[in-house]
This record gives C-alpha cells, sequence and structure tokens, in this order.
C-alpha cells in the first residue's frame, strides 16, 4: 500500500508529517576485496552527504480499541490461528475453573461427612453411658421394691386419713368453747351435733336467707329470763365457724315447778320458778372443722 492508494485527506497528512519509524535503518555491510596489483588502489574523494531534511513533529496513528484494528506507525503484528484455537482455550479456561469449583465442592462435602461421622459417634457414646446408667438405677430399684411398695401403701393411708376426717369435727373440744362464752343464768340441759361426711352434705335450712353449713349443733338451755336467752345467741357469733343461731320456742318453768312443789315440797324445786327453756339450732361452716390431718403430706 502506497500514500497514493491511501484516501486524500490522510494523504496530504502524511506529506505534510512524514511518519517515522521505531525501527533504525540497517547499514549494509560490504565486503573489501583485496587488489590483485600490488599497487595500491587510488581512493576517489567521497562526495559530500546530502543534508537530511529537517524531522517535523512525529506523528503516529494508532488505535488499539481492538486487537484487530488498524495500528499505523506501531509494530507490525498478526494473529494467523483460526478462531477456534482462541474458542477451545477459552473453553480450556472455562472447563479448569470447573474442575476447581467441583474439588473445592467435593473437599467441603468430604470435611462436612467427616464432621458429621464424628458427632455421630460421640453421641453414641453419650447413649452408651445414658443406657448402662439406666441400667444401673433400675437394679437399684428393683432391690428396693418392698419399700417402695409400703411408701406408696403409706402415701394412700395418708390420702384415706386426710379424706376420711376433712369434715371432722373435735366435738368435746367444741362443746367447752360454747360452755365458755354462754353467759351466766344459762345452762346447757341437752347438746347433740350433725356433721357431713365425705359422701353426703348436712341437711340444709328451708328457710328463706338462711346461710349454707357445714355442720349443726342442737342444744337445749334454760335460762332465768328472755333476756339472757338472747345474750346466749349474739354471745354464740364468737365461735369459730359460726354461721348463724336461731332459738325455737320459749316456755316457761313456772307452771311446772309450782306444781312440784305442791306434791313434794323440794324447796330446789322451788328455786327454778321462773326460768325460761328454749331449743338453740347452731349453724358452723367448714372453719369449725379440726383439719387433724390436713398438714400431714
Amino acid at each position: 500500500m502506497t500514500a497514493s492508494d491511501l484516501p486524500t485527506p490522510l494523504t496530504e497528512l502524511l506529506e505534510a508529517h512524514p511518519i517515522e519509524t521505531d525501527a533504525p535503518a540497517r547499514r549494509r555491510r560490504t565486503k573489501s576485496v583485496a587488489p590483485a596489483a600490488p599497487e595500491a588502489p587510488e581512493r576517489k574523494p567521497r562526495a559530500p552527504k546530502p543534508a537530511k531534511p529537517a524531522k517535523g513533529p512525529r506523528l503516529t496513528l494508532t488505535r488499539a480499541a481492538r486487537a484487530d484494528d488498524l495500528v499505523i506507525g506501531g509494530t507490525p503484528r498478526a494473529f494467523l490461528l483460526p478462531p477456534e484455537v482462541a474458542a477451545v482455550g477459552k473453553a480450556r479456561q472455562a472447563r479448569n475453573l470447573v474442575l476447581l469449583v467441583l474439588v473445592a465442592v467435593v473437599l467441603l462435602a468430604g470435611g462436612a461427612t467427616a464432621g458429621t461421622y464424628v458427632l455421630a459417634q460421640r453421641a453414641q457414646s453419650e447413649l452408651a453411658e445414658v443406657q448402662s446408667e439406666n441400667a444401673s438405677v433400675v437394679a437399684q430399684q428393683a432391690r428396693y421394691a418392698s419399700v417402695r411398695s409400703v411408701q406408696s401403701q403409706v402415701a394412700l393411708a395418708q390420702s384415706a386419713q386426710r379424706v376420711g376426717a376433712a369434715t371432722e369435727i373435735d366435738w368435746k373440744a367444741y362443746f367447752a368453747k360454747i360452755d365458755g362464752v354462754l353467759p351466766s343464768g344459762v345452762q346447757v340441759t341437752a347438746i347433740s351435733g350433725e356433721t357431713a361426711s365425705p359422701t353426703a352434705s348436712v341437711s340444709q335450712d328451708a328457710a328463706p336467707l338462711s346461710p349454707s353449713r357445714a355442720a349443726t349443733v342442737t342444744l337445749t338451755v334454760s335460762a332465768s329470763s328472755e333476756t339472757a336467752i338472747a345474750d346466749a345467741l349474739d354471745a354464740m357469733q364468737k365461735l369459730p365457724g359460726y354461721a348463724d343461731a336461731v332459738a325455737g320456742a320459749i316456755t316457761s318453768g313456772s307452771a311446772g315447778a309450782a306444781a312440784g312443789t305442791q306434791a313434794t315440797g323440794d324447796a330446789s324445786t322451788a328455786t327454778a320458778s321462773g326460768s325460761w327453756t328454749t331449743t338453740i339450732t347452731l349453724s358452723l361452716t367448714d372453719q369449725a372443722f379440726s383439719g387433724r390431718f390436713a398438714g400431714k403430706q
């Protein structure tokens, strides 16, 4: 390709600024041949070398955006291999990368498998130890089976005591408390008590607005006056488990006492003249229960 073959603007640009190559011009070496004649040849005077034109600014047109672009003024290069060779090289690189990834995955899976195996062996060893301890405990329990049977029977008896005595009232102590709160001039002539059982409840009062009760005490009292009976009803409110106290019909003992005095002439009966007699029904709640076995477990 000559300068005339290039397009017109590029030709003018090259004429104005000649392109210099980086490769130095090679000098040709000539071999000197000795003359056949003994006489030395005459040396001709050398002509003066023409003066070199002044160097202008160097212009290098280079486009290296792609490997197959045309580079003007650079070192000539050419890739003469077919494109299939480059494709094979790229495929080889991809294959090597895939192999590396596959080897890494295999190593990772092998490490995970080894770690899992070690953990499984450790867990199996711990399980064997626990099973051995369990067998030892079972053997010791078998030696003391009779003791365990006795313990269960004792626990059953204690439960039966708590259930059976859940509604128990210490009547002797409670009657003493009733006698202690009664005012002077009031005497108990008859007394009885009724409480609920574990399987049946005590009878309830049918009167309207009557409180529920867990036990009842029925007592017959004699008093010197009706006021003394009212004071006795008020004093019973101090009893533990008190729910209600109702007095029945009040009768006077003066007529019966006078007849007895005329018939027998007993002075002690005469002193009882003017006394009043009634029957009091005392209702109690579960607070009156003794709870004898409630604290035993």
